[in-house]
């Protein structure tokens, strides 16, 4: 506990040390594990952070739990495919699908199992890799023989043994349906030249613990004082009063999506 006090301060190396304390007492305890994956993150140290972060799995039951493929090691897959399972919320998945662009020359054949909200955008934008929607229950395509090895969608980072500057994103790696962008844009009115941006600042996750990772708008300064950009709410709820407040505070105009 006061490790993770130190560490919601942003006093990260404190923080390891309490947590160290702790894990010396009770060296399997996941929760303590997390609590220092997190706390080497965010001071950049990726191997050792990324490493610790594997803990979020024991004691919970995972597709590693249920499907027979081992867990992938990054070894090279010459024959057969990989299934990469998502896990955790869109967000997640969204940000971390990038990294499948980091297994050409490991693997020849990849089996996504994804949020079936994603099955469109992720299909447009690796059309090489073959898609699964995520149901109460495993598809029967998880179980075929032809899967030589799995492995958490969040976890390849680590399989691919990252350093810090491998998180760094490469360009975008998304493709937008180009009707929709169409529309999309024609909602969004902007000055010729300025890039439209849109914003979100907090989940809709109202409990305590997650509040503390939240932001207010009161935080974005200098992000909205960048130059050349329009800035779009794309946050859920009404938020009206939050963005009036912005425009006192930073002098910035949010605009508004209906």
């Amino acid at each position: 506990n006061l490790g993770i006090a130190c560490k919601a301060r942003a006093h990260f190396a404190e923080a390891r040390r309490w947590i160290a304390a702790g894990l010396e007492l009770r060296p399997n305890d996941a929760n303590g594990h997390l609590a220092m994956a997190t706390a080497l993150l965010a001071e950049g140290d990726v191997k050792r952070g990324l490493a610790e972060y594997e803990w979020r799995h024991v004691g919970q039951r995972t597709r590693y739990d249920i499907l027979p493929a081992p867990r992938w090691d990054g070894s090279p897959i010459v024959d057969g495919a990989l299934l990469v399972w998502g896990e955790q919320g869109i967000g997640d998945e969204i940000m971390f699908i990038q990294y499948l662009r980091k297994l050409a020359g490991k693997v020849r054949r990849v089996v996504v199992e994804c949020d079936k909200r994603l099955l469109t955008v992720f299909r447009r934008s690796f059309p090489d890799v073959e898609l699964v929607a995520r149901g109460p229950t495993p598809d029967d395509r998880l179980f075929e023989p032809d899967i030589v090895a799995q492995i958490a969608l969040l976890s390849l980072p680590y399989a691919l043994g990252f350093e810090r500057t491998d998180l760094a994103s490469d360009g975008a790696f998304l493709v937008p349906d180009g009707r929709r962008a169409k529309e999309t844009a024609a909602r969004m009115p902007t000055r010729d030249g300025r890039l439209r941006v849109g914003i979100a600042w907090r989940s809709l996750r109202r409990a305590p613990i997650y509040s503390r990772s939240h932001t207010s708008l009161s935080d974005w300064g200098k992000i909205l004082q960048a130059p050349n950009v329009d800035f779009f709410n794309v946050q859920y709820g009404d938020v009206a009063e939050e963005i009036a407040d912005a425009r006192k505070q930073h002098g910035v105009e949010i605009r508004h999506i209906d």
